[in-house]
């Protein structure tokens, strides 16, 4: 993602529970697993270096397959997959030190609403960005609103 303010990359700790400074960027470890984010010449990048705990599930693969055959550039990632890995497990824990009980509780019910999420770029630089839902649902931003509309504090 190209980024000209700084703010949003500069402030990504304090968004991010558990990630560290690093020389070009920000990490986050957890046993063998590393997740790195950085910024080149006004270019934020995402580096996932890990080896997740189950295979994908062919549901899954089929619809990133489905969409990502055409593109020029694409990131796929099986959320749930991701969650389960000792990384995974380690951000959310950070999530849990971060947030009240009632807040982590709306966080986390939220992100196992999401099974998979895919952006693709097409020769015509077009994008598109899909979150697939654990209900087989896909696209669905009403049922996304509509839950934080129900859980958000007041």
């Amino acid at each position: 993602a190209n980024t000209v303010n700084p703010y949003i990359y500069e402030n990504l700790a304090l968004m991010l529970p558990g990630l560290k400074k690093s020389a070009n960027g920000y990490y986050m470890e957890a046993e063998d697993q590393r997740l790195d984010i950085g910024q080149i010449d006004n270019r934020l990048y995402l580096g996932l270096n890990t080896s997740c705990n189950n295979a994908i599930s062919k549901s899954l693969e089929s619809k990133w397959a489905n969409r990502l055959n055409n593109s020029i550039a694409y990131l796929a990632v099986d959320i749930q997959n991701i969650l389960t890995s000792p990384l995974g497990k380690k951000f959310m824990d950070e999530l849990r030190n971060s947030y009240s009980y009632k807040d982590y509780e709306m966080i986390k019910s939220g992100v196992n609403m999401l099974d998979g999420a895919w952006l693709s770029v097409g020769n015509n630089n077009s994008a598109e960005l899909v979150l697939a839902l654990t209900d087989s649902e896909t696209n669905a931003l009403a049922q996304i609103i509509n839950f934080v509309i129900s859980n958000r504090t007041n």
